[in-house]
């Protein structure tokens, strides 16, 4: 890649950085955040259907007990889905996770749940969207979950 493609592809992305994680994610997408007592979610949208978000759970939860509740509150709401076990690596961290397929609004739709274990918390990357529109999306959600920078102990915050 030539420096001017790397500086036209920078001004297309913007870089998250806070709570000891940093990611990289489409400049055009929203980017919000909310916290709650014992947890932080960091959330970016495309603007229709798909969106990517990454949860801080810092009461430090078993990743396979997150999976079972995310999964658990998929079934609650859409009775028939296909769930895909995921044995995916978040860069050289092990993940649980599953992949769900459901219909909702007469549209199928995927969900990508990724948990994994970190230093003072558990996390989870939670992506989804309408299967059409996951066909640019999708690669864009797990760019964004590859670009995923975890605060090594003793790091100042990032």
């Amino acid at each position: 890649m030539t420096s001017l493609e790397q500086n036209i592809d920078d001004c297309l992305y913007e870089i998250y950085t806070g709570h000891g994680v940093q990611f990289r994610y489409p400049g055009a997408w929203a980017l919000s955040e909310t916290r709650q007592t014992d947890e932080v979610t960091i959330q970016v949208e495309s603007g229709e259907t798909s969106f990517w978000s990454l949860t801080l759970l810092h009461a430090n939860p078993d990743p396979t007990e997150v999976v079972e509740a995310v999964t658990q509150a998929f079934q609650e709401e859409y009775p028939e889905l296909d769930l895909y076990a995921s044995n995916d690596r978040l860069n050289e961290r092990e993940t649980w996770g599953c992949d769900i397929e459901f219909v909702a609004l007469e549209l199928v739709n995927s969900a990508f749940v990724r948990c994994f274990q970190a230093d003072g918390y558990t996390g989870l990357v939670l992506y989804q969207g309408t299967d059409l529109e996951l066909e640019t999306t999708r690669p864009e959600m797990e760019a964004i979950t590859q670009s995923l920078i975890l605060a090594k102990p003793g790091d100042d915050e990032m």
